[in-house]
């Protein structure tokens, strides 16, 4: 006795199944290298002067879509951002030059050491309301394909 074949309709279930699994795998994936980023620069100045070993955070606005990126200024107050994206899972990934496209609130800090003989925590050089993103008022909008360059003048 010859073995049954499966019926149309099952032949057509498991087709159905197997278009769906591609299409999610294809079309639900960010590409080998993580989401696009935009470039992104800028530069850092208070009292009229570039801000030098600075960190600049874009965290994103609450409610959008983006993830948290970052940079350090050099001697002349200039960052360019990098974001960290995860690739294969929690610790696997990469640093990538740029910004996920999208609105963001900026915090600017730079910390120094007031005693290092001590245990004392570091002391804020800059105003410290910039430190957080919700209160330093910074904000950003990164655009794909644009320039996204920023220049941001802190006030006392």
């Amino acid at each position: 006795m010859a073995p049954s074949s499966p019926t149309p309709n099952l032949r057509s279930a498991v087709r159905l199944l197997v278009l769906l699994a591609c299409g999610c795998l294809c079309g639900c994936s960010r590409g080998p290298d993580g989401p696009e980023t935009a470039l992104v620069t800028g530069t850092v100045v208070d009292e009229g002067q570039p801000v030098e070993a600075a960190t600049v955070l874009f965290q994103p606005v609450p409610g959008t879509t983006g993830q948290s990126c970052q940079a350090q200024t050099n001697a002349e107050g200039q960052f360019e951002l990098s974001t960290w994206v995860s690739i294969t899972g929690a610790t696997d990934g990469l640093n990538k030059p740029g910004a996920i496209p999208g609105d963001y609130q900026v915090a600017i800090t730079k910390l120094v050491a007031t005693n290092p003989t001590e245990m004392a925590p570091p002391a804020h050089v800059l105003p410290e309301r910039y430190a957080s993103p919700s209160s330093s008022a910074l904000t950003a909008s990164v655009v794909a394909g644009a320039e996204n360059q920023f220049e941001f003048v802190l006030e006392p």
